[in-house]
């Protein structure tokens, strides 16, 4: 389950059957996801399930200190409050689970439509979070990823897109669920989508477009040539949009592992929220 195969037209972002899920710590950068991914949720009448994960804690196992069910009981009712907050319609359920977050993740992201992080957490003996965890989520998920960044100023980013949705159409990736990716994300604010593409690849673009146009028309819709690598494009438009859209490769290399293609480098130096869609060739 998950990946773009099962998105409905109906819902903006996500199958209408699997809820969005987001990870949150506690920190700064687990509060701008929750919001994000409540607003999808409530745009899109789905189930937002929330995940607090903890690493097994030797300490406490020895000592017998309960200080750990103590901080996931905290974050769980600020999680509740922040969302009845916020979305308050929304149906929202709450999980704490003890044990590596990056294969928790991976393993909870077979039941998702959506799953949003983000980028860096607390430090120190009660937080998890590092960079590395995201992006190895964001790399290998089953469904698609979103990793919020939190702003400069330590504030909650805005839980929604306010800029474009700029995708690429990579050679790498098939670009038919790349681009049906970055339209349902626009329609959460009926907003503007941005696509770049290699001039070579003129035909293919045309019939991509009027595809989508008529499936979306209530969307507009800006194109322009690339200029130089996939990369360099998104992040250079992460500068001013409210949401890149990258996909990832899901095959096999020979070495056997899964090419994260351009998303890696777009993940570490974009400037606003980065969706990682997986896309198989067939």
């Amino acid at each position: 389950m998950g990946g773009i195969s099962s998105f409905d037209r109906r819902s903006p972002v996500m199958s209408p059957l699997l809820p969005v899920q987001v990870a949150v710590d506690g920190s700064p950068s687990g509060w701008t996801a929750l919001a994000w991914a409540a607003r999808v949720a409530e745009r899109g009448a789905v189930p937002l399930e929330v995940l607090h994960v903890m690493p097994r804690d030797l300490l406490s196992a020895v000592t017998g200190s309960d200080q750990q069910v103590l901080d996931g009981e905290a974050v769980t009712a600020e999680v509740l409050e922040r969302v009845q907050r916020l979305v308050p319609g929304v149906e929202v359920g709450t999980r704490v689970l003890r044990g590596s977050p990056q294969n928790i993740l991976l393993a909870e992201s077979r039941l998702a439509g959506l799953l949003v992080m983000g980028t860096r957490g607390l430090t120190g003996l009660h937080g998890w979070w590092v960079g590395s965890v995201s992006r190895a989520v964001a790399e290998h998920a089953l469904c698609p990823v979103v990793v919020c960044k939190t702003a400069a100023d330590g504030q909650d980013a805005p839980p929604l897109p306010t800029g474009d949705v700029v995708v690429v159409v990579d050679p790498a990736v098939p670009a038919l669920g790349v681009v049906d990716f970055a339209f349902r994300a626009a329609m959460l604010t009926v907003g503007t989508v941005q696509l770049i593409a290699e001039p070579a690849d003129a035909d293919a673009l045309r019939e991509l477009l009027e595809r989508q146009q008529a499936r979306f028309p209530e969307l507009a819709i800006k194109v322009r040539a690339a200029a130089g690598a996939p990369e360099a494009e998104l992040v250079a438009a992460s500068q001013r949009a409210g949401l890149v859209v990258v996909g990832r490769p899901t095959e096999l290399s020979l070495l056997g592992n899964t090419h994260p293609g351009i998303a890696a480098a777009v993940l570490e130096k974009a400037e606003c929220p980065v969706a990682v869609v997986p896309i198989g060739r067939h």
